[in-house]
């Protein structure tokens, strides 16, 4: 309790009457603020209310004597007056703090310092035996005395008489600064009541702290600290455990959970500029995982209450979870999550195209699956999430269910008047089909290509490929058609396996001003997603709606920077339009169309419908380079011909609903339905893939050439189209020279002794010798070896000449007869080995027998 603001008041208006110069007494003070009373002085109630009056203006404690009874007034107004008493002695000091240090309450820089106030710090509370039980709940309570230790990033520190909520505490503090500071410490006492530590970094270190109970205060309090250190710092620490990397790395393995021991070694090591065992890492790795699988469980246990609170918060919100039961009373096991919220519905119905891009992406947290995805184009060109679900596989049932709530979302029967672009996925095709069937479906000409260059790849058919898919009329397409068939018939026969109508812009409908024929943006919104990816399933899906919402917020905000009615991508493509449109020349008909020609090339452009025969302007509703150069020369802005899609007013209507956030989890409302178990792990065949599989096409490195085409040349063999490590080469089919007896060297017998007749200049023939019938490789192709190194007399104009056996790297000198091995060859190294052990052989045959033991 705390004085009101009044009694405060009338004390400092008592204190500053007191101590002017006019000598009052404190009867003299009482009589000027109380009033005057005619009553009897004999009356025994006047004069216990003027008591009680006096104890009021005493000390605030006496307010609970006002309400006692008569027979307990006695007690109280000796209380009061002992209150009173205190006042006058410590100075109108407003508290007793008991403990050991009573004779310095009286201090006034103590009593500056402890005010009353409100506090749950230990050591605080002020319990007085000698007080009145029924004024014992008015205790006092004050700043503590001794310092509370609070836990935060760094190094801890230390103080005396510190106080700790328990010895665990004091003991991980302790921990946290050995290895921080790098620092030997250690408990050489260690008990629930008391715990020392010590540095032994040295014999002569002084480093000591020590605390124990204090049940005064009812916590752990250091009784002793020295701080100084004498000795060394060190890079090896038996105080490095794994429970604290445990609490130190949690965060970052949990972000990176597929990271190598090696990398979080070095990491781990960096960071603490400590020595860390490759054990440690994988024992704190797998501690990591086996809580980020308790944590997935509980997710997806916590699901349902997720979904709810989604469409509490977000009022028009679409969420469903579809489960799996093989059984009535089996456990639900996860199959299928969708969500749609309703700020994305009325920004894609409002300010957006009706175009969508759908497609699918791979998990790669603990719980596999797929997200599906779907992505719209706003005025700016740019992608606006719309819906996205998460499923176990990517097949024909979970995307009839996503595109089912899909098109009841976006409030069509059959996707009138709406364009979906993308890839010819798993049973994605026949999904469309059956849901959006009056939908225009475009394919991705980028993976179209991707499986086209397969079978018919190359830089010229790829250029051409492009060029056709681009083409905005059928006159195009047919002349750039014809071009392919020029250079290969086979590959332009391919292409119509696919309907054009699919891939190719002059088949494309005009009605929503979308001329993109690929799926660029469902990939870039996949690509931001692909941190999220990697956690398990709520955490996944907070990450996305954050995500969204801050998208949300910025586009809104950021339309303020725009310098056009029109975003800047939009700008961007108009002024490229516009330098294109300089080599063309118009011709005005008088009305309200032109002829604009460029060499062969002639084209008509109507202003009044915004139609140009050439199709570009009408599909995509921005001015091509020949509706530009009419424009200019009727004197008007190409801006001003843009279409109503593209404007400021029509992209702020697309981000004109915010996204509500969501509370907490431990807020969430409580589902009645039952908790959904995660779906069964199904570990797939082969090593787990870290990287997405670049397709032929694709260019891997930009600033490197690629080994692409190369053909590789065996150092063993010399043969092309594979390498040493190959079970086909020839060079491994002998392991040594053991069938090799012999070789003639034009005609001449040689043996593995040297002595030979050939001279140098002779064309040395290699043949078998005796036992080539039991060894194939004895009868081989031959050819010159000149060596490089020239360490005899020999002038350099007229170097040594080997021969090489092919497929077993054997060289012969024509001059000596000797067999030489080449070192780089498995089979030099097995043979030299096997010399060398004959060497051993021989010599401790010879040993023995100048003994006479043979």
């Amino acid at each position: 309790m705390v004085k009101t603001r009044a009694n405060r008041h009338r004390l400092t208006q008592i204190e500053d009457y007191t101590s002017s110069d006019n000598e009052v007494s404190s009867e003299d003070i009482e009589e000027e603020f109380l009033p005057e009373d005619s009553s009897s002085e004999d009356d025994e109630e006047v004069i216990a209310a003027r008591e009680k009056i006096k104890v009021y203006r005493r000390g605030w404690r006496g307010v609970a004597l006002l309400n006692d009874s008569d027979n307990e007034q006695d007690a109280g107004d000796n209380q009061g007056e002992t209150l009173g008493r205190n006042d006058e002695d410590s100075g109108a000091n407003e508290g007793v703090v008991g403990g050991e240090n009573d004779d310095v309450e009286g201090d006034e820089s103590d009593r500056e310092q402890s005010s009353y106030i409100d506090s749950s710090d230990p050591g605080s509370y002020i319990d007085s035996t000698n007080e009145d039980p029924e004024v014992r709940d008015d205790a006092v309570r004050r700043k503590s005395r001794f310092p509370l230790f609070k836990k935060q990033k760094g190094i801890p520190i230390f103080e005396l008489s510190m106080l700790f909520d328990s010895n665990d505490e004091f003991k991980d503090a302790v921990n946290s600064y050995a290895i921080l500071t790098r620092h030997d410490i250690r408990f050489t006492k260690n008990e629930p009541n008391r715990c020392r530590a010590k540095c032994k970094g040295s014999s002569d270190c002084p480093w000591i702290i020590f605390a124990s109970y204090n049940r005064d205060i009812g916590s752990f309090q250091v009784k002793t600290y020295i701080n100084d250190h004498s000795c060394e710092q060190k890079r090896g620490l038996k105080r490095l455990t794994s429970k604290f990397l445990y609490n130190k790395f949690y965060g970052f393995i949990t972000a990176h959970f597929d990271i190598k021991l090696r990398y979080l070694k070095a990491f781990v090591e960096q960071s603490l500029s400590l020595d860390v065992k490759m054990q440690q890492c994988k024992r704190l790795k797998k501690s990591v995982l086996a809580d980020m699988a308790g944590d997935c469980i509980k997710e997806y246990a916590k699901l349902r209450d997720y979904a709810e609170e989604l469409i509490v918060s977000n009022p028009g919100t679409t969420v469903d979870i579809l489960t799996d039961r093989q059984n009535e009373g089996d456990p639900a096991l996860f199959k299928a999550f969708y969500c749609c919220f309703k700020s994305c519905k009325q920004g894609i119905l409002n300010g957006c195209r009706p175009v969508l891009g759908v497609d699918g992406c791979f998990l790669k947290g603990l719980v596999k699956g797929e997200l599906l995805t779907t992505i719209g184009r706003d005025g700016n060109n740019q992608m606006f999430p719309v819906a996205w679900a998460v499923v176990l596989v990517e097949n024909t049932d979970t995307w009839t269910w996503f595109l089912n709530l899909l098109r009841h979302d976006l409030g069509t029967a059959e996707g009138e008047g709406w364009t979906i672009i993308s890839d010819r996925q798993k049973g994605l095709v026949s999904a469309v089909a059956d849901t959006w069937s009056k939908a225009e479906h475009r394919f991705c000409c980028r993976h179209l290509y991707a499986n086209w260059c397969k079978t018919h790849p190359g830089r010229h058919l790829k250029k051409l490929f492009w060029t056709l898919a681009k083409s905005t009329n059928k006159v195009e397409f047919e002349e750039r058609y014809k071009q392919i068939e020029k250079v290969n018939p086979v590959a332009a026969k391919d292409l119509k396996l696919v309907d054009p109508k699919y891939w190719c812009k002059a088949f494309f409908s005009p009605l929503p001003r979308c001329d993109n024929c690929d799926n660029n943006l469902c990939e870039a919104f996949n690509g931001t997603i692909l941190e999220a990816r990697t956690k398990s399933i709520i955490s996944m899906l907070e990450d996305i709606r954050r995500g969204v919402m801050r998208r949300i917020r910025d586009k809104r905000v950021g339309v303020s920077s725009w310098k056009h009615d029109y975003g800047p991508l939009i700008h961007k493509k108009l002024q490229e339009n516009v330098k294109e449109s300089h080599i063309w020349v118009a011709e005005w008909n008088g009305g309200g169309s032109y002829e604009v020609k460029c060499g062969r090339r002639q084209f008509v452009v109507r202003l009044r419908d915004g139609v140009c025969t050439c199709g570009a302007w009408e599909l995509s509703g921005i001015p091509y380079a020949h509706a530009i150069r009419a424009i200019h020369d009727s004197g008007e802005k190409p801006e001003d011909y843009l279409n109503l899609w593209y404007k400021t007013t029509t992209y702020l209507r697309a981000y004109q609903l915010p996204m509500e956030p969501i509370r907490g989890e431990n807020m969430w409302p409580k589902s009645v339905q039952d908790q959904v178990l995660p779906p069964k792990l199904r570990k797939m065949p082969g090593r787990p893939k870290k990287k997405r599989r670049k397709e032929s096409h694709e260019i891997v490195l930009k600033t490197k050439l690629t080994r692409e085409g190369r053909i590789m040349t065996c150092h063993v063999c010399k043969g092309k189209g594979h390498n040493a490590r190959n079970k086909e080469c020839p060079g491994k089919r002998g392991s040594s020279t053991q069938g090799i007896s012999g070789v003639t060297i034009s005609g001449i017998r040689s043996d593995r002794t040297g002595n030979s007749q050939a001279s140098q200049n002779t064309i040395v023939t290699i043949q078998g010798g005796q036992d080539q019938s039991s060894n194939p490789m004895s009868l081989a192709a031959t050819s010159t070896y000149v060596s490089p190194f020239h360490k005899d007399c020999r002038p350099k104009s007229k170097p040594r000449k080997r021969t090489m056996l092919t497929g077993i790297g054997l060289y012969i000198n024509p001059d000596t007869g000797r067999s030489i091995l080449n070192p780089g060859t498995s089979m030099a190294r097995v043979i030299d080995r096997g010399s060398q052990n004959n060497k051993k052989k021989t010599n401790t045959s010879r040993d023995a027998g100048s003994m006479g033991l043979n």
